[in-house]
């Protein structure tokens, strides 16, 4: 009984991780803490500035339309190299693109609206109706 006990707690021992400690699981950040960090990331002073410097750099053209000449001005600033997967590039300049609505909302695809926010509108989807 001693040596199960003593087998059990050794285990366990070896199994302790301090990332699981903390929540994190295989590697990952919980979805949460990195929200809270987008949003304080995304509401800095550094952020605004180097925001501002990147739209002005681009003469606040979207990048992509610009390509296909297409001019539309550019309204959003887009990592490359997304936040979540590297973040000592988040302020970069060669890691930011200026562009507009439409070609930013294109880079990704995750964000996209569900087909029933689509065809039954906004107003519905919010309200929980379908």
């Amino acid at each position: 009984m001693l040596l199960c006990n003593l087998a059990r707690w050794v285990a366990g021992f070896l199994s302790f991780s301090p990332f699981k400690a903390a929540g994190i699981r295989h590697g990952r950040v919980p979805v949460v803490y990195i929200q809270m960090e987008k949003e304080k990331f995304y509401t800095s002073e550094k952020w605004k500035r180097k925001r501002a410097a990147i739209l002005a750099r681009d003469k606040y053209q979207c990048q992509i339309c610009k390509r296909y000449g297409r001019m539309r001005p550019a309204t959003e600033v887009h990592h490359i190299v997304h936040l979540e997967d590297d973040p000592s590039r988040a302020l970069d300049a060669s890691n930011l693109i200026s562009l507009c609505k439409a070609c930013h909302n294109a880079q990704h695809p995750e964000k996209a609206a569900k087909p029933w926010r689509r065809r039954y509108g906004e107003q519905n989807a919010r309200n929980g109706e379908a």
